[in-house]
């Protein structure tokens, strides 16, 4: 076997194919490789340092939900992150299912799909590169990247990203195996990939642009067009896969929510925001930035210039030097970029189109893609032997020392910007609710809680009647009840501890003309007027009592009916009700006794003042 470089490129040929055999080895059987093994470690330990710091946030609890409320196959159709991701809803479902609201769990699953994809990577990098030491500031720039520390930090999106992410590093060294390895089977291993990733995330519809770039770069001949025709005629059932993927998500995703092309000017705003975004970070950025809140980064007019200047300078050189390969590499980001933002618009949520752009679970698609572009790129510069000043560089020691130069300076860029993000993405309200209800509910075995509205800090009110506390805590290890008639009905409190209740404007029952008894309660029932008509709305009604045995009895409120259990003596009951009435009807089930109804007042609830 001989090597055959072509314009900078290590391998090409039937020398590839014994690269490709060499497989793992090569990838790690070197002084390189040792160092990729230090970068995965040094990554694996910096994000979980990191995510022990996290907690679950406000998509986690609505999806943790919407999965643990279905059934059947219906659990792949819910709620996730404001989109549809059957295979992260299957996740969650799973993980939340073995050991509920347990982060540390839950962080595990997302650090082992993260480090899975960067050793995948390297892979990759090893197929598109060979030995070449290139190859480890391009794992670093992947490794490190601010770009994917939204999708790390927030569980749901870090199942998706990662999930996704993966399966597009499987499929592309599926394809470079394939075509330098002769062996088509490996072509249905990509498909396979790519129809697992749609199901993590929709826009994994684009993968087959990235999948081309890198069969492109891998393929033999001179030009982009005999590259084309060997990639086309050597994989054709990949191609005819990849097609029916796209076709068929693209009527699917018609079916479910029509497409409108009338987007006006919000194309300019997602391409305008997205850009600003990737560029921020695409090289360890943003470093600084505004931050109005914890989904969003305004970055800074300069910051984003000096990354596209630096980006563009990277694609002047390397198209100057770097031939078909680096024409190639650009074109599949170019490419890449347009599909992901056609995509954000028009699946885009009406007024919200506009700021999606912003969101950094859109932008971390990016580091990937941008990484395999510039390996792409730089596999066909070839550095030159230097000589200056009576001294002599050669080739492979210049490429070594701006290898580790590069490395040292984006790991530094990398832990600046980790610096001024990290801590915006610990979620440190949510886990303080969660723990502090959940130490409550410990406390006290008796307790009910009322389903009420949580705090911004935990969800935001623009989720309306699904910002509530059972989206938080319902599936949490206590199994916590909510809005039942009880003794002890308590309300959470924004910091999470519970409180009694006391009600706000009560209206009362009419004074009954029976000063010892009240409203006498035996089987047959008592109808009890109030003072004035209760308004439309969600109360409180407070029953007080006394009775001297153990029973039940039902309430009935214009038809709806809710059975409760009555103690012996003196108590007060707490019943969650809609307005709308003048008057309720309670029943006993016993005759032996009879219940003695002192007083009732339908209130708004508010937490009793500490």
């Amino acid at each position: 076997m001989t090597e055959t470089p072509m314009t900078g490129t290590p391998v090409t040929g039937t020398a590839a194919a014994g690269t490709a055999a060499a497989g793992t080895p090569r990838a790690w059987a070197t002084r390189a490789g040792l160092v990729a093994v230090l970068v995965i470690a040094a990554q694996l330990l910096w994000r979980t340092v990191l995510l022990g710091h996290g907690y679950f946030s406000q998509d986690d609890f609505l999806a943790i939900t919407s999965t643990a409320t279905r059934d059947g196959l219906a659990v792949l159709g819910g709620d996730y992150a404001g989109g549809f991701s059957p295979g992260g809803s299957a996740v969650v479902w799973a993980v939340s299912g073995l050991a509920p609201l347990n982060w540390p769990l839950a962080a595990a699953v997302v650090l082992a799909l993260q480090t899975g994809a960067t050793a995948m990577m390297w892979l990759v990098l090893t197929h598109l590169l060979g030995d070449r030491w290139l190859r480890v500031p391009l794992l670093v720039l992947f490794a490190y990247a601010p770009l994917t520390l939204w999708s790390t930090q927030w569980w749901v999106l870090g199942i998706e990203y990662w999930s996704a992410t993966l399966l597009l590093l499987v499929a592309v060294w599926a394809v470079l195996t394939g075509i330098r390895g002769d062996d088509p089977r490996r072509a249905l291993v990509a498909v396979g990939a790519v129809a697992l990733a749609v199901l993590f995330d929709e826009r994994a519809v684009l993968y087959p642009v990235v999948l081309a770039g890198v069969a492109l770069l891998a393929a033999s001949g001179a030009t982009v067009r005999q590259r084309l025709a060997r990639v086309v005629g050597d994989l054709p059932q990949l191609w005819v896969g990849l097609i029916l993927i796209v076709a068929g998500y693209a009527v699917l995703r018609w079916q479910a929510a029509p497409i409108s092309l009338d987007l006006g000017d919000q194309l300019g705003d997602v391409v305008t925001g997205y850009l600003r975004h990737g560029l921020a970070e695409v090289f360890g950025g943003p470093w600084t930035g505004s931050l109005p809140a914890h989904a969003y980064l305004v970055p800074i007019s300069w910051i984003v210039a000096l990354n596209g200047a630096l980006l563009l300078g990277l694609v002047g050189v390397t198209t100057q030097h770097g031939g078909a390969t680096a024409r190639i590499g650009w074109g599949m980001l170019v490419v890449f970029v347009g599909g992901s933002v056609g995509v954000l618009a028009l699946t885009g949520r009406a007024d919200l189109v506009a700021s999606l752009g912003l969101e950094h679970r859109f932008g971390a698609e990016l580091a990937a893609v941008v990484t395999l572009a510039l390996a792409g790129a730089l596999s066909g510069v070839a550095f030159p032997d230097l000589s200056a000043r009576g001294r002599r560089w050669t080739a492979s020691g210049l490429e070594t020392g701006t290898a580790a130069l590069a490395s040292l300076a984006l790991i530094v860029s990398a832990a600046v910007s980790t610096g001024f993000l990290a801590s915006n993405l610990y979620h440190r309200d949510d886990r303080h609710y969660v723990e502090t209800a959940r130490a409550a509910l410990r406390a006290d075995r008796q307790v009910v809680l009322l389903d009420g509205g949580v705090p911004d800090g935990v969800i935001s009110a623009w989720y309306g009647a699904r910002a509530r506390v059972s989206t938080v805590l319902g599936q949490a290890p206590e199994r916590p009840v909510f809005d039942l008639p009880s003794h002890s009905l308590r309300m959470v409190r924004d910091d999470g501890s519970l409180a009694p209740i006391v009600l706000e404007g009560p209206v009362r029952t009419e004074p009954s003309d029976d000063k010892a008894c009240g409203y006498p309660v035996r089987t047959g029932g008592t109808l009890i007027p109030m003072q004035a008509e209760v308004p439309d709305g969600r109360w409180v009604l407070r029953l007080g009592y006394y009775t001297s045995a153990d029973g039940f009895a039902v309430l009935d409120v214009v038809g709806t009916r809710y059975r409760f259990a009555v103690r012996s003596g003196l108590h007060a009951l707490d019943v969650v009700v809609n307005g709308g009435f003048t008057n309720f009807r309670v029943t006993l089930e016993s005759a032996a006794t009879t219940l003695c109804l002192t007083d009732a007042a339908a209130g708004v609830p508010r937490p009793e003042p500490r």
